[in-house]
């Protein structure tokens, strides 16, 4: 009830850009935090290319999926696949990948950690003990989260009596949940926040949208980790063994306006892969050069 309160909301709130869509020429996008640090580096070059402006508001990958689905927005943006359950239940969505984002962990600078194996992940958010360690965890409704899930092999639920923070296990009907909580955050900012004031923490995010953060955000105490002894970035190209990286993902409805699909085929096309690229995202081709 509450997903569909807020998504009421915003339609209330955006429902004359959407109908005026063709007097405004607006392009309204909801979903992803993570693609949306995206979109907003994509908004004057494709403003001065199509004259559209892009109206993006990242509140999560599953209230993208959402919104597109009740027709509240003209695309939406996602950082995993659709579900089975998603695809069930809306037969008419689709998607259209355009690039990869990697996840990376985000640490204090004060520690002296460089690198996590993916065993240290799995144990470190599955222990049956809390010990000294803080984590954090993108929220629930997140591509982010779903996709820390997917790639460890891991399940999660709110922490009892605290739904600000989650517990997790390994996946099985055999495994027991973890004392281990961490607690949640949705932004980006906001991860940087989490780890930069707590020593020995540690959280996962998009490597694509720290990048764009650190532009004009403080980073100073905060540093990316190497997973299973791969960094992400090598003498500042992308690194192709880095394995922890999900799908971004464009949802469409069966009916799609002129001005989405022009944004559709503007992210696919050169300058849109150029600029995925540019900031640390994964174009579909990743060249080495």
């Amino acid at each position: 009830m509450k997903s569909l309160y807020a998504l009421l909301l915003i339609l209330l709130v955006h429902t004359p850009a959407i109908a005026n869509e063709k007097e405004n020429n607006t392009l309204f996008i909801v979903g992803s935090t993570s693609i949306g640090k995206l979109v907003e580096v994509t908004q004057a070059p494709f403003l001065a290319q199509s004259g559209i402006k892009l109206l993006v508001r990242p509140i999560g990958s599953d209230k993208g999926v959402v919104s597109i689905a009740e027709g509240v927005s003209d695309l939406g943006i996602v950082s995993r696949y659709l579900t089975p359950k998603e695809v069930n239940k809306w037969p008419e969505l689709s998607q259209i990948t355009f690039g990869q984002d990697a996840i990376v962990f985000l640490a204090n600078k004060a520690s002296e950690l460089t690198n996590l194996s993916s065993t240290q992940v799995v144990n470190m958010y599955t222990n049956q003990r809390q010990g000294d360690i803080s984590l954090f965890s993108k929220g629930k409704r997140h591509g982010t989260h779903q996709s820390f899930l997917d790639f460890f092999e891991l399940e999660s639920m709110p922490a009892p009596l605290n739904n600000n923070k989650l517990v997790f296990k390994k996946r099985g009907i055999n495994q027991l949940y973890g004392q281990v909580k961490a607690k949640m955050y949705n932004k980006i900012n906001q991860a940087v926040a989490n780890i930069s004031r707590t020593p020995n923490s540690k959280t996962f995010e998009s490597l694509g949208a720290f990048k764009i953060y650190s532009q004009t955000g403080n980073v100073d105490n905060v540093k990316v980790l190497s997973l299973d002894g791969q960094l992400p970035i090598i003498n500042d190209k992308l690194n192709p063994k880095y394995q922890f990286k999900r799908p971004l993902n464009i949802i469409i409805a069966s009916r799609v306006s002129v001005n989405a699909q022009q944004y559709i085929n503007y992210l696919l096309s050169d300058s849109g892969q150029s600029l995925l690229k540019k900031h640390y995202f994964l174009p579909l081709k990743l060249t080495t050069d």
